[in-house]
């Protein structure tokens, strides 16, 4: 009887205590949070923006009523510790500049807009120990409705090649604002420093640098000596291709015909090919059909061939494209004729 007296003290004792320890959130353990961690991000160009929260649900309460996101004062945006976001490179947001780095975001809801607060500081717990001397950027947003969200949500959308749209969604309340990334300023910078790195030592390393330059009409003239580097490791049509093309964006026509012919010069089928394809709007239909006669005149292949079908039956002309795979189908290994016999049929019957 004494023994199950002294066990029942102190199992009582040891839950006073789980209790107490619970009650001051001491981390002595990790337990489940009542507003669970969440992480979620968007990669914009080479940027990396993302969002560290928790969620809190709103269970059948109002927001703007008790502590819930209360009118006029800042608030969290989350649960717990700092809603943090953060930007790898520098980006703008509503319009306005913001650096690259980590920020505490903080929100203060009004009835017709919305602020949100980017601080400097994002370590702390809520917004209990904001500091306005502390803030990087403030921006103001209109509110929206939408359906009801019962856990605290931030979600990316409308995504483009150089912006975003973030939005909070919790209740039926919904706050968005514009992210923009000036992807072609981040690249450049970054290739420059990608330069004086491993990546510089290879051929393929200034090519592409070279070549997202010239894809992207910027930054030509250092894309030109990128090109060049690439030239001095190991010419290959590639970059004496894409140094053609700067050249001819850089008004130096002559230089760049000479580059072209060299690039041809030393070109496989397959390269010939692939260019070809790449070929856009900015070319006629016939200079198309001519590079791929030259190609088939060069080469004499199945392959060849092959690929000069291809393009006639893309565009239309299905006569030509017969032709094209019966040349194929003559010089083809036994495992590819079934396979072009049918490209035959198939054009014969449309």
């Amino acid at each position: 009887m004494k023994n199950h007296l002294l066990t029942m003290m102190w199992v009582a004792s040891l839950v006073t205590v789980t209790h107490f320890l619970q009650a001051q959130s001491i981390p002595v353990v990790e337990l489940p949070r009542q507003s669970q961690r969440a992480i979620v991000g968007q990669t914009i160009g080479i940027t990396d923006i993302t969002i560290r929260y928790h969620r809190p649900a709103i269970r059948g309460r109002k927001l703007h009523q008790r502590n819930i996101a209360p009118l006029g004062k800042l608030w969290r945006a989350g649960a717990n510790e700092n809603t943090v976001i953060e930007f790898t490179h520098a980006v703008k947001v509503e319009g306005k500049p913001l650096a690259a780095g980590k920020y505490g975001l903080h929100m203060i809801p009004n009835k017709e807009k919305w602020v949100l607060v980017f601080s400097k500081n994002h370590r702390s717990w809520g917004s209990y120990y904001y500091k306005k001397e502390e803030d990087a950027l403030r921006v103001e947003v209109k509110p929206a409705q939408g359906t009801s969200q019962e856990w605290l949500t931030y979600a990316f959308s409308e995504v483009a090649k150089n912006s975003t749209v973030v939005t909070m969604r919790w209740a039926t309340t919904q706050i968005s604002f514009k992210v923009v990334v000036d992807v072609k300023q981040v690249v450049v910078e970054n290739l420059r420093n990608e330069m004086r790195g491993l990546s510089g030592y290879y051929w393929q390393g200034p090519y592409l640098a070279a070549r997202f330059c010239n894809n992207n009409n910027c930054n030509l003239e250092e894309a030109i000596q990128w090109a060049d580097r690439s030239i001095g490791i190991k010419q290959t049509f590639q970059n004496l291709l894409v140094k053609s093309q700067l050249l001819q964006k850089t008004d130096k026509a002559k230089d760049s015909k000479q580059f072209k012919e060299k690039a041809f010069k030393i070109a496989t089928e397959q390269d010939l090919i692939q260019y070809g394809y790449n070929l856009g709007q900015e070319v006629t239909n016939k200079e198309r059909n001519d590079h791929f006669a030259y190609i088939v005149k060069r080469f004499n292949s199945w392959t060849a061939y092959q690929a000069q079908g291809i393009v006639f039956r893309y565009f239309g002309e299905k006569e030509n494209a017969v032709k094209s795979f019966e040349n194929a189908l003559k010089r083809a290994p036994e495992n590819q004729k079934a396979r072009l016999e049918k490209a035959i049929s198939n054009l014969k019957k449309n």
